[in-house]
């Protein structure tokens, strides 16, 4: 037609497929010609053990689902499959225990059942892939889903086993989301509770313990400071790995450069239902005792979303710090939440270190402190100033002069003034 009739105007298609993110936290399967290329109930296909074969599972996919939950990367399901029939057959191929809110017997619009399981499983479409072998799924999936990404399964294939995710070899994050389908489950069987009657029938607690210089959690508090976003109150994100590990796991037990004062606690939950393990970060700075305390940090896990923890722990912080504290606004919103239904409970401080060896090296530089410190402590059993991760980023004159005694600085000192005496005079 003309060019200027709207008649000739012929709509670009719908996108039908869009990349895995770099921080990948969900695959979402379709089951018939995806996980398997059969259809449960086709040519004598079924659920029995002898006639799961007949559906033809794909072996790549089905072992990367494994080795995804390895990785901290769960997988849930979304099928118009009959449930009965679709669960045995999962059973039978060895999967049905490493799916989390999986969803059967789907009859009208797959991106509509996609969005109600990532707001059961309080997760962003950004964390999640989509797998479908049929286009017209996967583009109302992205079009319902603004950030999901979306893929055939020959697709996904050609791209395993894939970078996503990190080291789980407990499968610790597939059993914190298993806890979170028995709790919704609860809640879905209990239509007539109020928000407040559920949550003080699930006895929420909250446990808040100083950071220690080496925590044996820092590797998940780097992960919550670097991948929250929806319940990342300061917004706070450092990118560099150091910085991170500076502020979570060393950079507020006053061995630092810059003057005044840290204080930094991780929090955890659990509740009827289960552990939910490390769930936020609170940090807190002030460059004086007189000065009103600011939050550096302030970061939960989504795996809290809707169970009221960060509105507890804004309370918790304005009472530890006798309310000397400067919240911003959306952390002043949460102290009129009420938060009574969650239990607080601290931990003792971190225990005191262990005796230092009376060998000791005085290390300068990021280099050196990263490589040679752990080297130096564990095998040949020399304290080493400054420490593993409180020299990522604090390693210069001042702070060298606040972790190092003098006696140390005083040979450091004199060894120098001996090489440069040695060092042949120019004619």
């Amino acid at each position: 037609g003309d060019a200027g009739d709207p008649g000739g105007v012929v709509a670009a298609p719908p996108p039908t497929w869009a990349p895995p993110p770099p921080d990948l936290k969900i695959v979402i399967w379709d089951l018939d010609g995806t996980l398997w290329r059969g259809t449960l109930g086709d040519d004598g296909a079924g659920a029995a053990s002898d006639h799961v074969e007949a559906l033809r599972p794909r072996r790549d996919l089905v072992e990367a689902i494994a080795a995804l939950a390895d990785r901290g990367v769960v997988s849930s399901v979304c099928s118009r499959a009959p449930r009965f029939e679709a669960e045995a057959a999962l059973t039978a191929i060895g999967l049905s225990d490493l799916l989390v809110f999986p969803e059967y017997d789907v009859l009208g619009s797959k991106g509509a059942a996609v969005a109600a399981l990532l707001e059961d499983v309080s997760l962003a479409p950004r964390h999640a892939l989509f797998v479908d072998d049929e286009a017209a799924n996967r583009a109302d999936a992205l079009g319902r889903n603004p950030g999901l990404a979306a893929l055939d399964p020959d697709a996904l294939a050609k791209l395993l086993p894939g970078p996503w995710g990190a080291t789980d070899a407990g499968r610790e994050r597939l059993a914190r989301y298993r806890v979170l389908e028995r709790k919704r489950a609860a809640r879905k069987a209990a239509p007539t509770d109020d928000d407040d009657a559920f949550l003080r029938r699930c006895d929420v607690r909250v446990v808040i313990t100083r950071v220690a210089a080496r925590d044996a959690d820092a590797d998940r508090l780097v992960e919550l400071l670097q991948r929250a976003n929806r319940l990342n109150f300061t917004k706070s994100r450092p990118t560099a790995t150091w910085d991170v590990l500076d502020e979570a796991a060393g950079a507020y037990d006053g061995l630092k450069d810059a003057e005044g004062e840290r204080a930094c606690w991780k929090v955890r939950c659990r509740d009827v239902f289960g552990d939910y393990g490390v769930v936020g970060v609170v940090a807190v700075t002030r460059e004086a005792a007189t000065d009103p305390w600011r939050l550096r940090h302030f970061t939960f896990s989504c795996r809290t979303a809707g169970m009221r923890v960060e509105a507890r722990v804004a309370r918790w912080l304005r009472d530890e710090t006798r309310g000397a504290l400067d919240p911003l606004p959306a952390v002043a919103d949460l102290l009129r939440v009420d938060a009574s239904a969650i239990t607080v409970e601290t931990d003792a401080p971190p225990p005191p270190p262990p005796p230092l060896p009376s060998k000791r090296a005085l290390l300068r530089g990021w280099c050196a402190t990263q490589q040679l410190a752990p080297f130096l402590e564990e095998a040949y059993n020399v304290t080493c100033s400054p420490r593993r991760y409180e020299a990522a980023r604090f390693s210069g004159a001042r702070f060298l002069r606040a972790v190092a005694d003098a006696t140390l600085l005083d040979a450091a000192r004199l060894a120098a003034a001996e090489h440069e005496a040695a060092l042949p005079t120019e004619v």
